[in-house]
């Protein structure tokens, strides 16, 4: 097979999903600690946990930890870490992964988001067709975008242990009386 300037780019995305696949399993891990499952886990709760959607379980994630934590510090750690993967990362990674990538003439490898053409207001109140435009992207760019997917994988498993080990072990033990 000849070289491609796609390898390099794809080598990239494939850390980046392996990554993304990573920040799934941490935040099932937290989904399941709030929702007080205990291992060893069973049919109900694997069929649970997959038929969940990804922002779904998310939302999820936010709403337990606040029933079970409310205004603390924990809590609010919990909400900024699922609003930046939900309303940051998550746009970045799919626009990333399902993105239309060619390379120019010039052998520069450009992302085409797919998103639909609008019609939209000029400043002199004209309308116009706003169409996608290809958007050059670099491979430190990818890096980057993965890097904070696996920083988010971190912070899941402490907000995950801090949970168990700290006030949420207290909570905890309240609901299983």
């Amino acid at each position: 097979m000849p070289k491609s300037s796609f390898n390099p780019l794809a080598t990239k995305l494939g850390y980046l999903v392996i990554s993304w696949s990573h920040l799934e399993d941490a935040a099932d891990m937290l989904f399941s600690t709030l929702m007080l499952w205990n291992e060893p886990v069973d049919e109900i709760h694997e069929t649970v946990r997959h038929q969940l959607d990804f922002r779904d379980k998310l939302n999820l994630i936010k709403t337990l930890a606040f029933a079970r934590d409310p205004d603390s510090d924990w809590f609010n750690r919990v909400e900024k870490l699922v609003n930046v993967i939900d309303n940051e990362l998550r746009v970045e990674r799919n626009a990333l992964v399902h993105g239309r990538w060619n390379v120019d003439l010039d052998g520069t490898v450009k992302r085409h988001r797919r998103s639909r053409p609008v019609v939209a207001y000029k400043q002199s109140r004209r309308r116009h067709l706003a169409l996608p435009l290809p958007e050059p992207i670099t491979l430190d760019r990818i890096s980057e975008v993965t890097g904070k997917i696996l920083d988010c994988c971190v912070e899941l498993a402490n907000l995950d242990d801090e949970f168990i080990d700290g006030a949420g072990a207290l909570q905890i033990g309240f609901y299983q009386q």
